[in-house]
Protein backbone atom coordinates (compact mmCIF):
# COMPACT_ATOMS: atom_id res chain seq x y z
CA UNK A 1 0.00 0.00 0.00
CA UNK A 2 1.63 3.28 -0.89
CA UNK A 3 2.31 5.68 1.65
CA UNK A 4 -0.23 8.35 1.56
CA UNK A 5 0.97 10.65 4.42
CA UNK A 6 4.33 10.65 4.27
CA UNK A 7 6.10 11.37 7.75
CA UNK A 8 2.82 11.71 9.63
CA UNK A 9 1.43 9.15 11.98
CA UNK A 10 0.11 6.88 9.14
CA UNK A 11 3.72 6.70 7.65
CA UNK A 12 4.87 5.81 11.35
CA UNK A 13 2.32 2.43 11.57
CA UNK A 14 4.42 1.28 8.30
CA UNK A 15 7.92 2.14 10.08
CA UNK A 16 7.20 0.57 13.16
CA UNK A 17 4.07 -1.37 12.94
CA UNK A 18 6.03 -4.76 12.98
CA UNK A 19 7.33 -4.24 16.51
CA UNK A 20 5.03 -4.99 19.14
CA UNK A 21 4.64 -2.64 22.22
CA UNK A 22 6.47 -5.49 24.96
CA UNK A 23 9.48 -4.66 22.09
CA UNK A 24 8.91 -0.92 22.24
CA UNK A 25 7.03 0.74 24.92
CA UNK A 26 4.29 2.98 24.34
CA UNK A 27 5.21 6.55 23.02
CA UNK A 28 3.94 9.81 22.09
CA UNK A 29 2.82 8.87 18.55
CA UNK A 30 1.35 5.89 19.67
CA UNK A 31 -0.64 8.08 21.54
CA UNK A 32 -1.82 10.47 18.65
CA UNK A 33 -3.01 7.41 17.25
CA UNK A 34 -5.03 6.47 19.45
CA UNK A 35 -6.31 9.94 20.13
CA UNK A 36 -7.22 9.44 16.40
CA UNK A 37 -8.55 6.31 16.45
CA UNK A 38 -11.13 7.49 19.12
CA UNK A 39 -12.68 9.45 16.49
CA UNK A 40 -14.34 6.52 14.24
CA UNK A 41 -17.89 5.97 14.86
CA UNK A 42 -18.33 2.65 16.11
CA UNK A 43 -21.93 2.70 17.25
CA UNK A 44 -22.98 -0.58 14.89
CA UNK A 45 -20.22 -2.69 15.41
CA UNK A 46 -22.07 -5.20 18.17
CA UNK A 47 -18.92 -6.30 19.94
CA UNK A 48 -18.61 -2.88 21.32
CA UNK A 49 -22.09 -2.62 22.63
CA UNK A 50 -22.07 -3.48 26.15
CA UNK A 51 -19.90 -2.32 28.38
CA UNK A 52 -17.79 -5.49 29.22
CA UNK A 53 -17.43 -6.27 25.32
CA UNK A 54 -14.41 -6.15 23.37
CA UNK A 55 -12.85 -6.11 19.32
CA UNK A 56 -9.51 -6.16 18.26
CA UNK A 57 -8.27 -2.96 15.67
CA UNK A 58 -7.70 -5.85 13.22
CA UNK A 59 -11.41 -7.15 13.53
CA UNK A 60 -12.43 -3.87 13.86
CA UNK A 61 -10.58 -3.10 10.57
CA UNK A 62 -12.69 -5.72 8.97
CA UNK A 63 -16.03 -5.29 10.10
CA UNK A 64 -15.54 -1.41 9.22
CA UNK A 65 -14.71 -2.02 5.78
CA UNK A 66 -18.48 -4.22 5.21
CA UNK A 67 -20.11 -0.64 6.45
CA UNK A 68 -22.32 0.71 3.71
CA UNK A 69 -20.67 3.79 1.97
CA UNK A 70 -22.73 6.17 4.10
CA UNK A 71 -21.76 5.25 7.41
CA UNK A 72 -20.97 8.15 9.37
CA UNK A 73 -17.02 9.02 9.12
CA UNK A 74 -15.21 12.49 9.69
CA UNK A 75 -12.00 11.68 7.44
CA UNK A 76 -11.20 9.25 5.13
CA UNK A 77 -7.75 9.53 7.01
CA UNK A 78 -9.70 7.76 9.99
CA UNK A 79 -10.67 4.80 7.91
CA UNK A 80 -7.20 4.70 6.20
CA UNK A 81 -5.32 4.60 9.55
CA UNK A 82 -7.97 2.19 11.13
CA UNK A 83 -7.36 -0.28 8.20
CA UNK A 84 -3.40 0.21 8.18
CA UNK A 85 -3.59 0.05 12.20
CA UNK A 86 -5.47 -3.20 12.21
CA UNK A 87 -2.89 -4.60 9.68
CA UNK A 88 0.15 -4.12 11.90
CA UNK A 89 1.36 -6.60 14.28
CA UNK A 90 1.89 -3.26 16.98
CA UNK A 91 -1.81 -2.26 17.13
CA UNK A 92 -3.55 -5.15 14.84
CA UNK A 93 -3.83 -7.34 18.59
CA UNK A 94 -4.64 -4.24 20.60
CA UNK A 95 -8.54 -4.96 21.82
CA UNK A 96 -11.10 -1.56 22.04
CA UNK A 97 -13.40 -1.89 24.66
CA UNK A 98 -15.59 -0.35 27.05
CA UNK A 99 -16.56 1.96 24.05
CA UNK A 100 -19.45 4.68 24.75
CA UNK A 101 -20.55 7.27 22.45
CA UNK A 102 -23.11 9.91 23.69
CA UNK A 103 -25.34 13.05 21.53
CA UNK A 104 -27.66 15.34 22.91
CA UNK A 105 -28.20 18.36 20.97
CA UNK A 106 -30.87 19.72 23.21
CA UNK A 107 -28.63 19.31 26.26
CA UNK A 108 -25.88 20.16 24.21
CA UNK A 109 -23.48 17.13 25.03
CA UNK A 110 -20.93 15.25 22.57
CA UNK A 111 -19.04 12.55 24.62
CA UNK A 112 -17.20 9.15 23.29
CA UNK A 113 -14.40 7.31 24.37
CA UNK A 114 -13.23 4.17 24.51
CA UNK A 115 -10.27 1.56 26.47
CA UNK A 116 -7.33 0.29 23.96
CA UNK A 117 -6.67 -2.62 26.13
CA UNK A 118 -2.66 -3.16 25.07
CA UNK A 119 -2.39 -5.93 27.62
CA UNK A 120 -4.27 -6.88 30.59
CA UNK A 121 -2.26 -4.99 32.86
CA UNK A 122 -1.70 -1.86 30.44
CA UNK A 123 -4.21 0.05 28.68
CA UNK A 124 -4.90 3.67 26.89
CA UNK A 125 -8.15 5.69 27.54
CA UNK A 126 -8.89 7.78 24.39
CA UNK A 127 -11.38 11.05 25.01
CA UNK A 128 -13.29 11.82 21.65
CA UNK A 129 -12.20 15.23 19.86
CA UNK A 130 -14.63 17.78 18.42
CA UNK A 131 -16.43 15.98 15.61
CA UNK A 132 -18.28 17.56 13.25
CA UNK A 133 -22.20 17.88 14.45
CA UNK A 134 -22.91 21.75 15.68
CA UNK A 135 -23.98 20.32 19.18
CA UNK A 136 -20.09 19.42 19.62
CA UNK A 137 -19.04 23.07 18.51
CA UNK A 138 -21.55 24.69 21.01
CA UNK A 139 -20.44 22.41 23.70
CA UNK A 140 -16.81 23.58 22.69
CA UNK A 141 -18.56 27.48 23.43
CA UNK A 142 -19.71 26.77 26.58
CA UNK A 143 -15.94 26.17 28.35
CA UNK A 144 -15.69 29.87 28.19
CA UNK A 145 -18.23 29.91 30.69
CA UNK A 146 -18.81 26.57 32.61
CA UNK A 147 -17.70 23.47 33.44
CA UNK A 148 -19.24 21.34 31.03
CA UNK A 149 -21.49 17.90 31.31
CA UNK A 150 -18.63 16.12 28.91
CA UNK A 151 -16.18 16.80 31.23
CA UNK A 152 -18.06 15.46 34.04
CA UNK A 153 -18.76 12.90 31.65
CA UNK A 154 -15.13 11.92 31.50
CA UNK A 155 -14.25 12.40 35.17
CA UNK A 156 -17.00 9.49 35.87
CA UNK A 157 -15.58 7.03 33.15
CA UNK A 158 -12.18 7.22 34.17
CA UNK A 159 -12.83 6.62 37.46
CA UNK A 160 -15.35 3.39 36.36
CA UNK A 161 -12.46 1.91 34.86
CA UNK A 162 -10.00 3.00 37.07
CA UNK A 163 -11.59 1.44 39.59
CA UNK A 164 -11.54 -2.03 38.41
CA UNK A 165 -8.32 -2.14 36.20
CA UNK A 166 -5.22 -4.14 37.30
CA UNK A 167 -2.48 -2.09 36.10
CA UNK A 168 -1.24 1.10 34.12
CA UNK A 169 -2.91 3.29 32.35
CA UNK A 170 -2.61 6.73 29.83
CA UNK A 171 -5.00 9.14 29.27
CA UNK A 172 -5.11 10.82 26.43
CA UNK A 173 -7.01 12.62 23.78
CA UNK A 174 -6.89 14.99 20.68
CA UNK A 175 -8.59 18.55 20.60
CA UNK A 176 -11.31 18.61 22.92
CA UNK A 177 -10.48 15.06 24.18
CA UNK A 178 -7.03 16.38 25.49
CA UNK A 179 -8.87 18.94 27.64
CA UNK A 180 -11.47 15.99 28.68
CA UNK A 181 -8.08 13.75 29.75
CA UNK A 182 -6.36 16.64 31.95
CA UNK A 183 -9.81 17.49 33.37
CA UNK A 184 -10.68 13.76 34.40
CA UNK A 185 -6.89 13.02 35.53
CA UNK A 186 -7.18 15.65 37.98
CA UNK A 187 -10.46 14.92 39.54
CA UNK A 188 -10.27 11.59 39.52
CA UNK A 189 -10.15 9.48 42.71
CA UNK A 190 -7.10 9.16 44.03
CA UNK A 191 -6.42 5.58 43.78
CA UNK A 192 -7.17 6.10 39.95
CA UNK A 193 -4.51 8.77 39.54
CA UNK A 194 -2.32 6.51 41.20
CA UNK A 195 -2.53 4.19 38.02
CA UNK A 196 -2.04 6.89 35.05
CA UNK A 197 0.79 6.55 34.06
CA UNK A 198 1.12 9.66 31.46
CA UNK A 199 -1.64 12.28 30.43
CA UNK A 200 -1.46 12.97 26.81
CA UNK A 201 -3.38 16.90 25.81
CA UNK A 202 -2.65 16.61 22.05
CA UNK A 203 -3.71 20.49 20.98
CA UNK A 204 -6.54 20.71 23.27
CA UNK A 205 -7.74 23.97 25.05
CA UNK A 206 -6.73 24.72 28.47
CA UNK A 207 -9.06 25.83 31.11
CA UNK A 208 -10.18 29.88 32.84
CA UNK A 209 -9.06 30.18 36.05
CA UNK A 210 -12.39 31.90 36.41
CA UNK A 211 -14.20 28.63 35.95
CA UNK A 212 -11.54 26.05 37.44
CA UNK A 213 -9.57 27.38 40.05
CA UNK A 214 -5.63 26.70 37.94
CA UNK A 215 -4.33 25.25 41.48
CA UNK A 216 -6.59 22.38 40.82
CA UNK A 217 -4.34 21.17 37.98
CA UNK A 218 -0.78 21.61 40.03
CA UNK A 219 -0.85 17.46 40.98
CA UNK A 220 -1.16 16.37 37.38
CA UNK A 221 2.02 18.53 36.06
CA UNK A 222 4.50 15.47 36.34
CA UNK A 223 2.65 13.16 34.53
CA UNK A 224 1.39 15.67 31.70
CA UNK A 225 2.36 15.89 28.43
CA UNK A 226 1.05 18.90 26.21
CA UNK A 227 1.79 18.59 21.99
CA UNK A 228 0.99 21.51 19.68
CA UNK A 229 1.22 22.25 15.83
CA UNK A 230 3.70 25.38 15.08
CA UNK A 231 0.85 27.09 14.57
CA UNK A 232 -1.65 25.65 17.36
CA UNK A 233 -5.02 27.35 17.52
CA UNK A 234 -7.15 24.99 19.49
CA UNK A 235 -4.70 24.72 21.93
CA UNK A 236 -4.37 28.39 22.45
CA UNK A 237 -7.52 28.45 23.63
CA UNK A 238 -7.64 29.69 27.52
CA UNK A 239 -4.99 29.12 29.97
CA UNK A 240 -2.21 25.94 30.06
CA UNK A 241 -2.14 24.08 33.48
CA UNK A 242 1.47 22.69 33.55
CA UNK A 243 3.40 19.97 32.52
CA UNK A 244 5.65 19.55 29.75
CA UNK A 245 4.88 21.01 26.12
CA UNK A 246 6.13 20.52 23.00
CA UNK A 247 5.83 22.71 19.81
CA UNK A 248 5.70 20.02 16.78
CA UNK A 249 6.54 20.89 13.28
CA UNK A 250 3.47 20.54 11.27
CA UNK A 251 2.44 20.10 7.74
CA UNK A 252 -0.51 22.72 6.01
CA UNK A 253 -0.89 26.21 6.87
CA UNK A 254 -3.10 27.49 10.13
CA UNK A 255 -6.17 25.53 11.47
CA UNK A 256 -5.60 22.74 8.92
CA UNK A 257 -2.37 22.04 10.90
CA UNK A 258 -4.96 20.95 14.19
CA UNK A 259 -5.65 17.48 12.31
CA UNK A 260 -2.95 14.87 13.65
CA UNK A 261 -2.77 13.88 10.39
CA UNK A 262 -0.55 16.61 9.75
CA UNK A 263 1.98 16.36 12.45
CA UNK A 264 5.81 15.40 11.28
CA UNK A 265 6.90 12.45 12.44
CA UNK A 266 10.59 11.12 12.63
CA UNK A 267 10.94 7.35 13.37
CA UNK A 268 9.28 6.75 16.98
CA UNK A 269 8.90 10.72 17.78
CA UNK A 270 7.63 13.74 16.74
CA UNK A 271 9.65 16.20 14.91
CA UNK A 272 10.40 19.08 17.20
CA UNK A 273 10.42 23.16 16.89
CA UNK A 274 11.72 25.25 19.73
CA UNK A 275 8.99 27.60 19.57
CA UNK A 276 5.75 28.62 18.60
CA UNK A 277 5.04 30.70 15.09
CA UNK A 278 3.98 34.33 14.86
CA UNK A 279 0.37 33.61 14.57
CA UNK A 280 0.17 31.34 17.12
CA UNK A 281 1.48 33.87 19.41
CA UNK A 282 -1.02 36.27 17.60
CA UNK A 283 -3.84 34.18 18.71
CA UNK A 284 -3.23 33.47 22.13
CA UNK A 285 -2.40 37.12 23.13
CA UNK A 286 -5.87 37.99 21.29
CA UNK A 287 -7.53 35.34 23.09
CA UNK A 288 -5.94 35.98 26.59
CA UNK A 289 -6.86 39.54 26.44
CA UNK A 290 -10.34 38.85 25.46
CA UNK A 291 -10.84 36.60 28.21
CA UNK A 292 -9.40 38.94 30.90
CA UNK A 293 -11.85 41.86 29.88
CA UNK A 294 -14.79 39.70 29.48
CA UNK A 295 -16.61 38.31 33.04
CA UNK A 296 -17.95 34.86 33.00
CA UNK A 297 -21.55 36.16 33.00
CA UNK A 298 -20.99 37.87 29.80
CA UNK A 299 -19.33 35.13 28.04
CA UNK A 300 -22.01 33.13 28.65
CA UNK A 301 -25.05 35.49 27.68
CA UNK A 302 -22.80 36.01 24.25
CA UNK A 303 -22.27 32.14 23.85
CA UNK A 304 -26.17 31.43 24.22
CA UNK A 305 -26.86 34.42 22.03
CA UNK A 306 -24.77 32.53 19.46
CA UNK A 307 -26.22 29.70 20.21
CA UNK A 308 -29.51 30.80 19.33
CA UNK A 309 -28.18 31.95 15.85
CA UNK A 310 -26.59 28.64 15.35
CA UNK A 311 -29.65 26.51 15.80
CA UNK A 312 -31.85 28.88 13.71
CA UNK A 313 -29.38 27.81 10.74
CA UNK A 314 -30.89 24.31 11.03
CA UNK A 315 -27.56 22.82 10.51
CA UNK A 316 -26.66 19.67 11.86
CA UNK A 317 -22.69 19.68 11.24
CA UNK A 318 -20.64 22.82 11.93
CA UNK A 319 -19.49 22.56 8.47
CA UNK A 320 -23.25 22.99 7.31
CA UNK A 321 -23.20 26.17 9.41
CA UNK A 322 -22.58 29.34 7.12
CA UNK A 323 -24.86 27.42 4.20
CA UNK A 324 -27.55 27.06 7.04
CA UNK A 325 -27.58 30.98 7.96
CA UNK A 326 -27.51 31.96 4.50
CA UNK A 327 -30.68 29.34 3.57
CA UNK A 328 -32.62 30.48 6.62
CA UNK A 329 -32.06 33.83 6.61
CA UNK A 330 -35.25 35.11 7.60
CA UNK A 331 -35.45 32.53 10.53
CA UNK A 332 -31.96 33.97 11.70
CA UNK A 333 -32.97 37.64 11.22
CA UNK A 334 -36.26 36.59 13.44
CA UNK A 335 -33.86 35.13 16.23
CA UNK A 336 -32.13 38.31 16.37
CA UNK A 337 -34.95 40.31 16.72
CA UNK A 338 -36.75 38.17 19.32
CA UNK A 339 -33.91 38.86 21.15
CA UNK A 340 -33.99 41.33 24.55
CA UNK A 341 -31.50 44.70 24.36
CA UNK A 342 -29.43 42.95 27.10
CA UNK A 343 -28.56 39.74 24.85
CA UNK A 344 -27.76 41.75 21.64
CA UNK A 345 -25.71 44.41 23.96
CA UNK A 346 -23.74 41.58 25.58
CA UNK A 347 -23.23 39.88 22.35
CA UNK A 348 -21.83 42.82 20.10
CA UNK A 349 -20.03 44.42 23.69
CA UNK A 350 -17.97 40.80 23.38
CA UNK A 351 -17.52 41.10 19.75
CA UNK A 352 -16.43 44.90 20.11
CA UNK A 353 -14.27 43.91 22.87
CA UNK A 354 -12.59 40.32 20.67
CA UNK A 355 -11.72 43.26 18.07
CA UNK A 356 -9.81 45.65 20.34
CA UNK A 357 -7.91 42.72 21.95
CA UNK A 358 -6.71 41.81 18.19
CA UNK A 359 -5.70 45.31 17.16
CA UNK A 360 -3.94 45.68 20.32
CA UNK A 361 -1.93 41.75 19.82
CA UNK A 362 -0.99 43.02 16.56
CA UNK A 363 2.65 43.01 17.48
CA UNK A 364 3.02 40.03 18.89
CA UNK A 365 2.92 38.20 15.54
CA UNK A 366 6.18 40.07 14.19
CA UNK A 367 7.99 38.53 17.60
CA UNK A 368 9.73 36.03 15.29
CA UNK A 369 11.65 38.66 13.00
CA UNK A 370 13.58 39.93 16.13
CA UNK A 371 15.60 37.61 16.21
Amino acid sequence: MPRKYEYTIYDYIFWRGDRSFDEAPLNCVDNLVFSALSYIYFLDIDELSGTENGITIRELAEKFEKQPEEYKIRHQHDVDMLSVAGQSRRFGDVTVTRHVDFLDKEAEIQFSAELFLIRPDLGYIAYRGTDPTLTALQEDLNLAFEVVPAQQLALSYLNVIGRNFNGRIYVGGHSKGGNLAVYASANCDPDVFNKIEKIYNNDGPGFDSSVIEKDAFDHVAPKLLTYLPKTSIVGMLMEPVGGMTYVIDSFGVGISQHEPFRWKVAKDDFIYLNELDGPSQYIKTTLDKWLSEVPVEERKEFVEGIDAIMNASQAEKSGELVPGLLKNFVSVTKVLRSMDNDTRKAIAKSFGKLFQAAGSSIPSIFKNDDH
